[in-house]
C-alpha cells in the first residue's frame, strides 16, 4: 500500500534512501551532507558528459536523484572541456564549499561514483565511462561492484506477464502468420508443437529468412523460425529476467512452468507498465546496443 497514494513517489524515495545510505558509509553518517555530496558530484559529472550520454544516464536515475541531477543544467554549454582529475576534484570542492560539514572531494566523488555503477546497468555506466578523459576515469572505482537489484526483489514473473499467448505451429503459412501479427498489432508469436515451445516466429525472421530468401507466403513456419528459444519460468524473479533481457538483447520471452509447458510471454513493455520503468528503460538500453543476436519488434 503507498504511503502517500503515488507508488512512483514511494518507489523513488525509498530509492534515493538506499543511495544515501551507501554514500553515508563512505563519507559519514551525516545524511544531509550525504544529498549534498550525491548533488554536487553528479551535477560535475553531467556538466563533463556530452547531453544525449547525460540524458540517457539520468533515465537511470530515482526521480529525486534525477531533479538533483538537472538542477542549472545549462545543455547547450555541454559537455564541459574539462580533462583533467585535477579539474573535476576542484569543480565537486568548489560546489561542496559553505556548506557547513567538509568532505574530503576525493572521497565524495568515489562514493558517488560507486553508488552509480551499483545501482545503473552496466552497459550504461560503460558509456558513461566511456564519454569521460581517461585523467577523470581514474576516480571511477575499480573492480567488480555487484549491481544492485530494481525494485523490492520480490515480484516474479507471473505477476506482470501477459497470459493470452497467441501461438502458430510450425506447419502455419508465412502468409497465415504474417496476416494474425498485423490484426493484433504484434511483431512475434511462439510456436507451438504437440503442447511444447519449439521456436518464435518473428516479422524479422519472416524479412530475412523468408522473402530476402525469394519464399512466398505458402512457405511454413517452421522454414523461417528461430529455434534457438530463449525463454524463462514463471517462478523466475523479475529482477533476475529483466537484467536476463538486456544481456541477451530481447524486448520479450517466453514463460514457461516447471513442466516446459507455456504459460505466458514477458515484455519488457509488460515490466515497465506493472512493475519498474527505471529498471526497464535501463534493461533497453542493453537490448538497443549494436551486436544482438536477436531482437524481436517491438
Amino acid at each position: 500500500m503507498s504511503a502517500n497514494g503515488l507508488e512512483t513517489f514511494d518507489r523513488s524515495i525509498h530509492a534515493t534512501n538506499v543511495w544515501l545510505k551507501e554514500i553515508s558509509k563512505e563519507i559519514g553518517p551525516d545524511r544531509r551532507l550525504a544529498w549534498r555530496v550525491l548533488g554536487v558530484v553528479l551535477r560535475a559529472l553531467r556538466d563533463r558528459l556530452p547531453v544525449e550520454d547525460a540524458a540517457h544516464l539520468a533515465a537511470q536515475l530515482p526521480l529525486l536523484i534525477r531533479g538533483a541531477f538537472y538542477e542549472q543544467y545549462r545543455p547547450a554549454v555541454q559537455p564541459d572541456p574539462m580533462r583533467s582529475r585535477e579539474e573535476f576534484v576542484a569543480r565537486v570542492a568548489d560546489g561542496l564549499e559553505g556548506g557547513g560539514k567538509s568532505v574530503n572531494p576525493e572521497k565524495a566523488i568515489k562514493a558517488v561514483f560507486s553508488a552509480v555503477q551499483r545501482h545503473v546497468v552496466e552497459p550504461e555506466t560503460a558509456k558513461v565511462r566511456h564519454a569521460l578523459p581517461e585523467d577523470i576515469r581514474m576516480l571511477w572505482p575499480s573492480g567488480r561492484i555487484p549491481q544492485a537489484k530494481h525494485g523490492n526483489g520480490s515480484m516474479k514473473v507471473a505477476d506482470v506477464m501477459s497470459r493470452n499467448v497467441q501461438l502458430a505451429s510450425p506447419n502455419d503459412t508465412l502468409g497465415e502468420v504474417a496476416k494474425r501479427m498485423t490484426a493484433k498489432d504484434i511483431g512475434v508469436l511462439p510456436v507451438g508443437e504437440n503442447d511444447r515451445l519449439v521456436g518464435m516466429i518473428t516479422d524479422r525472421d519472416i524479412m530475412a529468412r523468408a522473402v530476402a530468401q525469394g519464399r512466398d507466403g505458402q512457405s511454413c513456419v517452421r522454414d523461417a523460425m528461430t529455434r534457438d528459444v530463449k525463454y524463462c519460468f514463471e517462478d523466475d524473479s523479475i529482477d533476475d529476467v529483466i537484467q536476463n533481457m538486456s544481456d541477451i538483447q530481447v524486448r520479450r520471452l517466453p514463460v514457461v512452468n516447471r513442466s516446459k509447458r507455456l504459460v505466458g510471454i514477458v515484455s519488457l513493455a509488460d515490466a515497465a507498465r506493472k512493475y519498474d520503468p527505471a529498471a526497464t528503460g535501463a534493461a533497453m538500453c542493453g537490448v538497443v546496443e549494436p551486436g544482438g543476436s536477436h531482437v524481436s519488434s517491438a
